[in-house]
């Protein structure tokens, strides 16, 4: 019988090794291929990337003067408002550029003279903590409570892993504001992260180089500027303020729907493991979030596409979108859950993690906001933006004879990308015509009248099933 126990006992131990070698094997697996993306990306780094920084730093130097000027020599709304706007996106474009300059994106690469350790950023954060902080400690310990400091960014509820306590009642209207008050409280979270991080006891001294620069951004907007205007010092001041107003609505969005969502996954301790395992956390508690490509070339530097930011963190911003692509048919292929949203819908999601966990509900209480909360989006999005509900056609590529699922709301392009193709396109607005391809049979949205030979995959929606000859 002992025999018999011990022979069980055996086998047992074999198999939950063999279960832990297969799910060892699979991540090793994953990561390999995620790491192979990498290096190809890495190896092709070079002067076209070093170029593009530049560029978008000219142009935030630009719109900063220009915005400045503008603000003060506007003689009417529609000038006071673009100066606004030019100065706003300069503090959103220096925050984005800086985050990425500081991951080393530009330190060994030929010609460039754009390195971490050197750089000085217009905006209240101090560096050397940002880079201690964020880049050593967020991107180690990613949605890990406790670890990563940015998940609730030491204020704020947003896990139920997350202790409730009566001050969480008040952190919706406190989120809300945090636009009119972002800049110290920024400069106070950066180096109390660092400080946590470090285990290090508080001390004012600690905070020196974070209140130098807090004061230097109120100097600058509410003094110097102003007074160097003269007698239009008040209306100097004021579009000062909702330049700053305005960027920091932006900086706010750009930055919380990035891994403070419900629907992400967060962690008790650092699971990984392997490189793999690490990968594959990455991935599942980060979200991409798209919007007009241009705005987020120039404005957000790559940290909409977050997922991949996190995977390879010193990769320039213009190279993301890259590796997206290949990242996506490698999550298709381990079928590891791959997320984005429109912006606009990761920011309602955002607000409801914050609203939903500034309350001290159970799981059960918790499962009825859920019910309520997506019964509310289903309303809104059938009475405001009348979505027809989608539907599904085939495509059957003529060169490939391979047949692929279409979505009616989504343009061809984009469904074929979302399964891993890569067809050819320019503008992706219909103008250039680079993605044109001439159509065997079926119809699509734009053809209203006779069928036409030819379909821009770009813009074109199914409303049938397709052939075509890609």
């Amino acid at each position: 019988m002992q025999v018999s126990e011990k022979k069980q006992q055996k086998r047992t131990t074999t198999e939950q090794k063999s279960e832990q070698n297969r799910e060892f094997t699979y991540a090793d697996a994953f990561g390999e291929e995620i790491e192979q993306i990498y290096r190809k990306i890495y190896q092709d780094l070079g002067e076209k990337d070093v170029k593009h920084i530049e560029k978008l730093i000219r142009f935030s130097k630009k719109i900063h003067k220009r915005g400045r000027e503008k603000i003060a020599n506007s003689r009417d709304l529609e000038s006071f408002w673009k100066g606004i706007g030019m100065l706003g996106g300069h503090y959103v474009m220096e925050f984005a550029i800086g985050h990425m300059v500081m991951h080393g994106c530009y330190d060994d690469l030929p010609g460039s003279k754009i390195h971490s350790s050197t750089w000085k950023w217009n905006n209240s954060m101090a560096e050397s903590d940002w880079i201690v902080g964020h880049n050593q400690y967020h991107h180690t310990h990613t949605n890990v409570i406790g670890e990563d400091h940015d998940f609730g960014f030491l204020v704020f509820r947003v896990n139920e892993k997350q202790k409730w306590n009566p001050l969480h009642l008040l952190q919706t209207p406190v989120f809300l504001g945090l636009p009119l008050f972002v800049t110290p409280f920024m400069s106070w979270f950066v180096t109390t992260s660092k400080s946590k991080s470090e285990n290090k006891s508080f001390a004012l001294s600690n905070y020196t180089e974070a209140i130098q620069n807090t004061c230097k951004v109120f100097f600058d907007n509410y003094f110097k500027y102003p007074l160097q205007a003269g007698s239009k010092f008040p209306k100097v001041l004021l579009g000062n303020a909702l330049a700053k107003l305005y960027a920091n609505i932006i900086f706010i969005y750009m930055l919380g729907v990035e891994h403070l969502n419900d629907n992400l996954t967060s962690y008790n301790e650092t699971p990984d493991r392997s490189r793999g395992e690490y990968y594959l956390r990455q991935i599942l508690s980060t979200l991409n979030y798209t919007t007009d490509e241009k705005f987020a070339e120039y404005f957000l530097g790559g940290i909409n596409i977050h997922t991949e930011h996190h995977l390879f963190p010193d990769l320039p911003p213009n190279r993301l979108a890259e590796a997206a692509k290949e990242v996506k048919k490698v999550c298709k292929k381990y079928d590891v859950p791959y997320r984005s949203l429109p912006w606009e819908v990761a920011i309602a999601e955002l607000l409801y993690t914050v609203i939903k966990y500034s309350l001290p509900f159970s799981e059960q209480g918790n499962k009825g906001l859920d019910e309520v909360w997506m019964n509310l989006r289903r309303t809104v999005e059938n009475v405001f933006f009348k979505r027809e509900k989608a539907s599904t056609h085939k495509v059957t590529l003529q060169k490939s004879g391979e047949t692929y699922d279409l979505s009616s709301s989504q343009s061809i392009l984009e469904s074929l990308e979302k399964q891993g193709l890569q067809p050819r396109y320019g503008c992706r607005k219909g103008t250039c015509r680079a993605c044109s391809v001439r159509k065997v049979s079926g119809r699509t949205n734009l053809e209203k009248g006779e069928p036409q030979p030819s379909v821009k995959i770009c813009i074109a929606k199914p409303t049938s099933d397709l052939v075509l000859e890609l």
